[in-house]
């Protein structure tokens, strides 16, 4: 997020490497969003809306061990 105006950048990446380094500090900033919006959410259940990703909701997966087999498991699908 450091190579965006808004967040105080004073220049947007000029070459290859700073362009990745930016983009995998925006990833960052991200994740670590949706994992505070997570820690209190039940699996199956969404979060709140989060105002730092565009008010999404984010959605916690279940447990695959948690799930009936015949939910993930089928013949159709080995």
């Amino acid at each position: 997020h450091h190579g965006c105006a808004e967040y105080g950048s004073i220049k947007s990446p000029s070459f290859p490497e700073a362009e990745v380094l930016s983009k995998i500090d925006e990833l960052d900033a991200r994740i670590y969003e949706m994992e505070e919006a997570l820690k209190t959410v039940e699996p199956g259940e969404f979060s709140a809306k989060v105002w730092a990703l565009d008010n999404r909701e984010i959605y916690k997966m279940p447990d695959l061990e948690e799930l009936e087999p015949e939910t993930y498991d089928n013949e159709e699908n080995p």
